[in-house]
């Protein structure tokens, strides 16, 4: 069984995933797979002989016949097809011509899909070659056939590339655990290829994984059919691949965005009970600052206290932030003071010293001040760590009107340290 004959051919292109119509140079009609039929809602009989015309727009109709008395490229189609009972729906269409052995044009085959995922146009066909042959070779899915022991007869060439073959004949007398590649899913492709030899019967839209020549995971829909002689005996099967491995990876991806959907659900739960929490110890520290004298020693302890629930808070308030999908509270912030405030509170009881620097009259900005608070925080807290035995942080701001094609006024904030920055040998 070193090639599929007529009959086989036939079971291939009905149990292919598009749409395929071959015309002739007037652009009629001359043949449809079952998958045609299904998709224009026409049957089989009245398909044939019918002009493209009276399924796309007339003037696809004369774009195509026009190129095909020409050398030029048949024209693509991604659009609305007029089917039957007065239907339309949206199919994409991709050509291959067919030639004579002369190098004539004698017609075109038509791919069509709801999802567009014909092959491009472009290949030419002598007649010394046959039609289904043309299919086979130039489709996207990979096709291979098998005889009754499992030995590859043959394969089209996505299948070849897959298993890292340069030519589809090169499968023919292989196993699938001759491939040179990883064989761990090899015995699992051979028992469904024993059970269809065994009761003759097809499956369908089985998804297995599989390993590429280079090492790649990847995930295919497979249908495999049995291929009977003239007897009725099953002498091998036939499949048909549909590569799913990018919609496995979306979702894949789809499912990590729903769980951190969640995770920002119970953040905020958390946050917004945290901070309740919060509030209640901040109003139990003003009443005590309250009944204390002026001169208590406590003072300083409670305004300390005061000043690291303020910064608790603005951490729960970034918490919510992310539980609202990461969108900033934008609000008006006084620059100087925000600058000032939070380096010295991130400085406090440390050997460095600050030293400020801010131009008359600067500038507010509009920024999610739990963000930017914590973004300059984590500026001073990197310089303090850099000069362990003590230095001078400088920190200073100057206006800046936008310039080079951008709009708008901007704040330019610098920190300079005295540390002796990141080692080279480190360094990213």
């Amino acid at each position: 069984m070193d090639r599929l004959d007529h009959d086989q051919c036939r079971q291939l292109l009905e149990s292919l995933e598009q749409g395929i119509l071959r015309i002739d140079l007037q652009g009629r009609i001359t043949f449809a797979n079952d998958k045609a039929v299904e998709l224009t809602g026409y049957s089989w009989n009245d398909l044939l002989g019918k002009a493209l015309g009276e399924l796309l727009p007339e003037s696809v109709e004369a774009a195509v016949v026009e190129a095909l008395s020409s050398e030029e490229e048949l024209p693509a189609y991604d659009g609305a097809w007029h089917l039957a009972d007065n239907q339309t729906r949206e199919m994409a269409l991709r050509w291959n011509v067919l030639r004579d052995s002369a190098g004539q044009r004698i017609g075109a085959v038509a791919l069509l899909s709801e999802e567009g995922s014909c092959p491009e146009a472009g290949l030419s066909l002598d007649d010394g070659c046959s039609f289904p042959r043309l299919l086979i070779d130039h489709m996207p899915n990979q096709i291979f056939w098998k005889d009754r022991n499992g030995v590859y007869q043959g394969c089209n060439q996505a299948f070849a590339e897959v298993v890292g073959l340069p030519r589809p004949s090169d499968v023919i007398g292989m196993t699938d655990f001759d491939f040179g590649r990883d064989n761990k899913y090899a015995e699992s492709y051979r028992r469904w290829d024993r059970q269809i030899i065994t009761t003759g019967e097809a499956i369908r839209d089985l998804e297995e994984a599989y390993t590429t020549a280079n090492g790649e995971e990847g995930c295919v829909l497979t249908s495999k059919i049995p291929i009977r002689a003239a007897t009725g005996e099953v002498i091998g099967l036939l499949g048909i691949c549909v590569d799913i491995t990018e919609r496995r990876k979306a979702e894949t991806e789809m499912q990590r965005m729903q769980r951190l959907d969640q995770l920002g659900t119970v953040a905020g739960g958390i946050a917004h009970d945290f901070n309740n929490l919060l509030t209640g110890i901040f109003g139990n520290l003003e009443l005590a600052k309250i009944n204390l004298p002026d001169d208590s020693p406590s003072a300083a302890y409670l305004a300390e206290a005061h000043s690291k629930i303020e910064a608790a808070r603005q951490l729960t308030g970034q918490l919510l932030t992310f539980a609202k999908g990461g969108a900033p509270a934008l609000e008006r912030v006084e620059t100087a003071s925000l600058l000032k405030e939070t380096v010295r509170f991130n400085l406090h009881g440390s050997t460095t010293r600050e030293e400020l620097d801010f131009e008359e009259g600067l500038w507010p900005i509009h920024a999610d001040k739990g963000q930017i608070e914590q973004v300059l925080a984590n500026f001073t807290i990197n310089a303090r760590q850099a000069m362990p035995q003590g230095g001078t942080l400088r920190v200073s701001a100057r206006n800046l009107i936008k310039v080079d094609g951008e709009k708008g006024h901007a704040v330019r904030i610098t920190f300079r340290d005295e540390g002796v920055g990141i080692p080279s040998d480190i360094r990213d």
